[in-house]
């Protein structure tokens, strides 16, 4: 019911106008009570440009020229891709610029460093097409650079084989060109030294070792120890502080964990769905078949916690540290899982709870690149029968 002013003009009637309504910010429906929606995407961006900056600590100029050209592609694609919307449907576009700089900065940072950059100009493009279609502030509610990812992964199986396996030395840090690397030996990359001919060192990718290690670990009781000595596997702190190949933006698990709380400081994410997910993908980790002889055949199949118990649990522990901090989980939980999340209480409850299961299940069962997102995608697609487990007043009015 709108206010009304009263007038009084000269002649002495008194005249009625309607009081002028207050601008509506359009945007998701649940940020309006927490932040505005252009300080929504400024909070994003600054979470993007920290894991970006640290990209570029290990990876160098390459990284940051990879992640600027995926950003970059991703505004172009959008602009056109909105320009032809216009033109053909005679319409005005959805989703926004900044929306589009976000997703095409995260694409970027989730990629690992690759020897051909026109992978990047096509990442770029699909989400610079994606964004008009998927995310938070549309109908179908999916990530869409998991989405993008999906797509460049199947449309491009070999991607994986253009991975550069490298990451500067401690030396040549920032200015280093992580292409030039060779071989190094030490307990951790901290010690790792190598000729002054070259910048970089040749390490395993740890989530790509435990994808594939992961069976064997339970199987053989000194595989683990045999993964670490050999240098097959990096060992923790190098995970934590993230010397080591992956994905250029997500490889320091200790900037992940201290992003995620920073987005639950600001409400955007929320603690209770981080402990869901984690807590669901522990508990289906541990009742996960393994087959005792490599053969899933009855009478060959154990549960894991049966082979955690068989191998020790001093190698249970760090199978468990290796399967929390070498994988995309803490990337999914604190980083992605947040944007497309569902309005209930009990809704996102249960979206983090298959989501931290999905994501330890599809990687159990299917090591390929960019499997860890599939769960992510279909939890979006399941976001409206989730919140309908929990009806109120303002999802009524906001789903209408």
């Amino acid at each position: 019911m709108s206010r009304t002013v009263k007038k009084k003009p000269a002649g002495g009637a008194a005249l009625t106008k309607p009081a002028p309504k207050a601008a509506v910010v359009s945007g998701p429906p649940w940020i309006g009570p927490v932040v505005p929606l252009y300080r929504y995407d400024r909070l994003w961006l600054g979470i993007y440009v920290s894991m970006g900056l640290v990209a570029t600590i290990f990876f160098g100029w390459r990284a940051a020229f990879m992640i600027c050209l995926t950003a970059a592609m991703s505004l172009l694609v959008f602009m056109l891709t909105a320009l032809a919307i216009h033109v053909v449907r005679g319409r005005a576009w959805q989703g926004s610029l900044s929306q589009a700089l976000n997703m095409g900065l995260l694409m970027g940072l989730v990629m690992p460093l690759m020897q051909q950059l026109s992978l990047a100009v096509i990442a770029g493009a699909l989400i610079g097409v994606l964004v008009h279609v998927t995310g938070p502030t549309h109908r179908v509610r999916v990530h869409p650079v998991a989405a993008a990812y999906l797509v460049l992964m199947m449309s491009l199986p070999l991607v994986g084989q253009q991975q550069v396996g490298a990451v500067l030395a401690p030396s040549r840090v920032v200015v280093g060109d992580v292409w030039r690397f060779s071989k190094a030996v030490g307990p951790n990359w901290m010690s790792m030294t190598v000729p002054e001919q070259y910048d970089a060192i040749r390490l395993q990718d740890p989530q790509r070792q435990m994808r594939q290690q992961q069976h064997d670990i339970l199987r053989l009781r000194s595989r683990l120890i045999e993964l670490l000595r050999r240098g097959e596997l990096q060992r923790i702190e190098d995970v934590m502080i993230g010397a080591t190949p992956g994905p250029v933006g997500a490889t320091s698990q200790v900037l992940l964990i201290a992003l995620g709380l920073w987005l639950m400081y600001r409400r955007v994410g929320r603690w209770v769905s981080a402990l869901a997910a984690i807590g669901a993908a522990m508990v289906t980790l541990m009742m996960l078949p393994v087959a005792q002889d490599g053969h899933m055949t009855m009478g060959h199949i154990i549960m894991s916690w049966q082979g955690m118990i068989d191998v020790g649990w001093m190698v249970s522990i760090a199978y468990l540290g290796y399967q929390l901090l070498a994988s995309p989980l803490l990337l999914v939980v604190l980083i992605m899982m947040p944007l497309t999340a569902p309005r209930t209480s009990r809704g996102r409850f249960w979206y983090a709870v298959l989501i931290g299961a999905g994501v330890v299940t599809v990687r159990w069962f299917i090591p390929l690149e960019g499997v860890a997102f599939v769960p992510l995608v279909l939890g979006g697609l399941l976001c409206p029968l989730l919140d309908r487990l929990q009806q109120s007043p303002f999802v009524a009015q906001t789903a209408s």
